[in-house]
């Protein structure tokens, strides 16, 4: 004895909201072979809050927005919806999956050498000094696989750096 959710649903759901259901049934008909780059997100009084995955159908759904207004209150007993609203989002899996996959650690903060230290000195507001220290602490040491990428800029801010300490060096002593 197995009954569709959709005739358990139909029996279940209050009246006054029967449209929407009647929404959720139709909306592959709606946005025909859009749907799979569209999901309906919150259905809010008079507005539906629609998630893209992708910015450049994110923008091109809401160039036909008025288009798909129209057709979606078509499919409905009578015009309930008057505001589409689209957000950039993930597609449900792919966010779930990622999600799952990331781990939950913090990075290790990082130790500020000797220079670092000298040229924080230097700086006369204790305010402005701190939050420089934390940024410090926090920055990514140069290790690994970003090595390579960094170093050509590194080079060319590295002689900026010292040039600039050098000259905090002179006006501390």
């Amino acid at each position: 004895m197995t009954k569709q959710i959709a005739t358990i649903l139909e029996k279940i759901l209050d009246p006054e909201h029967e449209w929407k259901y009647q929404l959720l049934r139709q909306w592959h008909d709606i946005f025909g072979p859009l749907s799979d780059k569209v999901r309906l997100e919150k259905i809010h009084k008079d507005t539906l809050i629609l998630v893209v995955w992708n910015a450049c159908w994110l923008h091109e759904l809401y160039a036909l927005s008025d288009v798909l207004l129209a057709s979606i209150n078509e499919k409905l007993d009578k015009p309930r919806i008057k505001k589409l609203r689209f957000k950039r989002g993930e597609q449900y899996a792919e966010s779930k999956k990622r999600h799952a996959d990331t781990p939950k650690t913090a990075r290790p903060l990082r130790t500020i050498n000797a220079k670092e230290q000298h040229a924080l000195a230097c700086v006369k507001d204790s305010a402005l000094a701190e939050v420089l220290q934390s940024f410090l602490k926090r920055c990514i040491v140069n290790e690994g696989e970003n090595r390579n990428v960094r170093t050509q800029n590194t080079h060319r801010d590295n002689s900026d750096n010292l040039h600039a300490t050098n000259k905090c060096r002179k006006k501390c002593s």
